[in-house]
């Protein structure tokens, strides 16, 4: 794995906990997929097709 790919998973993280939280920076808030690539500032391609274990983290713990 790159950097490039470790910084995409932390900040994707960092967005999940805010969303979840109910305190995001860069979204409206939903907790949608897009809404979580706007918040950890990258391309919704980068969450469906890289990182698919943490777009469906974050579905699940929504769930919840």
């Amino acid at each position: 794995m790159t950097s490039e790919h470790i910084d995409e998973r932390n900040a994707i993280k960092a967005a999940a906990s805010r969303l979840l939280a109910g305190t995001p920076l860069r979204s409206n808030g939903a907790l949608t997929v897009v809404a979580l690539a706007d918040e950890a500032g990258v391309k919704r391609h980068v969450l469906t097709r890289r990182h698919t274990d943490l777009k469906g983290r974050c579905c699940i713990e929504r769930s919840c």
